[in-house]
């Protein structure tokens, strides 16, 4: 009984395809045009004649031939549907600076002032999957680098001392001319994000995605640019480069945000952690803005 009910329910639909395929009158097809829901987009090429649709993640397409020779006058290709795709992969500039408690721009005296307009923060973000809860919205996730630069505006440099970071002032005198001083700080970056895109004019897409950044320290360094001035010594450039953490947190955390229209975007990023260790430095709270190219 079940063999002869699969074989009705075969010959049936193979029925059922057989007529819909040789249907001479396209017309029927662009019914197709007017479903909708979130499973379902249609989009009909009326130059080329093909209708193409979404069932779950795939896209049909039924093509209609103009060849009279042809005995079949409709073909059909199935391929993965391009829905959702997020922004997070690209390339970044932006500026850094702190926050001290939270609130202003203040920092304690002598300790890292910096020289804003040389601040510079850059991000590489390689690698990024998208989690389309529709085609319009969904989930980022991905992998990227951020390099962050702080340029000094005074003659010094960081040491550690004592169980806490303290500025040195070794090259703030006579014996020496500083060209640049800064620290630069290297972190892996795990974004968590919600997106929102929409359609701006007929081919320029808006986005808007904000949510939380989780950042892995993976390299620190201070460096200093300078030249001797003592009479007799070697006069030329130098420059000298300590590697060590300096006690900032091995891992932090921040919030972000980016709006763009088509590949380009600006963003803001505002960590939830001081950029040291508690009861090792200052608390200063990093943040930055700039503008991003994305590309996926």
């Amino acid at each position: 009984m079940k063999k002869t009910t699969i074989a009705i329910a075969i010959l049936l639909i193979t029925g059922i395809l057989t007529s819909y395929s040789q249907e001479r009158d396209f017309d029927r097809l662009k019914k197709l045009e007017n479903l909708e829901g979130d499973t379902v987009r249609n989009k009909l090429d009326k130059g080329k004649d093909t209708l193409s649709f979404r069932f779950g993640k795939k896209r049909y397409s039924i093509i209609k031939h103009h060849n009279p020779n042809s005995h079949d006058r409709y073909t059909t290709a199935v391929s993965d549907w391009s829905g959702f795709r997020g922004h997070w992969s690209g390339f970044g500039l932006g500026i850094n600076n702190f926050f001290t408690n939270s609130s202003d721009f203040e920092l304690p005296t002598g300790f890292m002032e910096l020289n804003e307009r040389k601040s510079i923060e850059v991000n590489i973000n390689l690698f990024q999957h998208s989690f389309g809860l529709n085609r319009n919205f969904g989930v980022v996730t991905g992998l990227g680098l951020t390099y962050n630069n702080y340029r000094f505006e005074n003659d010094i440099t960081l040491a550690k001392l004592n169980g806490k970071v303290v500025v040195d002032h070794k090259y703030n005198n006579n014996d020496y001319s500083v060209e640049k001083t800064k620290l630069t700080t290297c972190y892996l970056n795990v974004p968590v994000l919600l997106e929102f895109n929409t359609r701006v004019g007929r081919r320029t897409r808006m986005h808007i995605n904000a949510g939380v950044i989780g950042s892995l320290r993976i390299g620190s360094h201070t460096k200093v640019v300078y030249r001797n001035l003592i009479p007799g010594a070697d006069n030329d450039r130098k420059k000298a480069k300590d590697r060590g953490d300096f006690y900032l947190r091995p891992f932090k955390y921040s919030l972000y945000g980016q709006i763009g229209i088509g590949d380009i975007a600006i963003y803001g990023k505002y960590d939830m952690v001081s950029l040291f260790e508690d009861n090792k430095g200052p608390e200063l709270i990093p943040f930055s803005a700039g503008i991003v190219l994305t590309f996926f």
